[in-house]
């Protein structure tokens, strides 16, 4: 029989608590029965689901933090040996997203604070079905870009590897776009301090409301 080679796991890494579906490429792989995956401890090996003679699936079991080799066995007692790795990871968790809305013409830059967040390039956010990618800033901190799109309140959550999401529950609201119409008066003193009256619509009670002249936010 052809020896069994792995050469790819997808994902290469998923959270402690474990339950993450791995697709381990390879080959050699037979429909026998008696596939088992091994993520760092043969005495919890788990059964792998037989997909072709180059692919297997298997699902994480809970385990320490850490980098473990995985190993396939077609028998159930002998293992490839020190090919490929897989990363147990702490779960991320999210605090708290800023803004939590942004205009739906234009994607905003939302921050997010959490914690356990790996700089990995399968760091992602998800607003509802869209994955976009995200940027790395520390453990603790990341953003990514909303999506454009008709306006519409979405559940927002993070993943390190692109596959297992948080469940925090935080929603991102994807506004109608703003426009401005009419303002009074339309010039004043360059001391400034001149009350302007602004009239358009999709205009938001919030906190957040800005006006802007030029560069200057007020």
């Amino acid at each position: 029989d052809a020896p069994v080679i792995l050469s790819v796991l997808n994902p290469s890494s998923g959270p402690v608590d474990g339950g993450t579906a791995v697709l381990v490429q390879g080959g050699g792989f037979a429909d026998n029965g008696e596939l088992l995956c091994n993520f760092g401890d043969k005495d919890a090996a788990v059964v792998a689901e037989y997909l072709t003679s180059t692919a297997v699936r298997c699902v994480s079991p809970p385990q320490a933090k850490g980098l473990y080799a995985l190993e396939v066995s077609l028998n159930g007692a002998d293992y490839t040996f020190g090919q490929l790795y897989y990363e147990f990871y702490a779960t991320p968790t999210i605090s708290r997203i800023l803004p939590v809305s942004g205009p739906s013409y234009r994607g905003s830059v939302v921050t997010v604070h959490g914690t356990g967040f790996l700089n990995k390039e399968t760091l992602t956010c998800r607003f509802d079905d869209t994955i976009v990618p995200a940027t790395w800033w520390s453990e603790s901190h990341m953003s990514c870009r909303a999506p454009a799109g008709p306006p519409r309140l979405m559940l927002f959550e993070v993943s390190n590897n692109a596959k297992d999401f948080t469940s925090s529950g935080l929603t991102y609201w994807r506004q109608p776009d703003a426009s401005v119409h009419k303002i009074v008066p339309d010039r004043g003193l360059v001391t400034g301090q001149t009350a302007v009256f602004v009239r358009g619509s999709n205009f938001v009670n919030t906190t957040a409301l800005r006006c802007k002249f030029e560069s200057v936010e007020v």
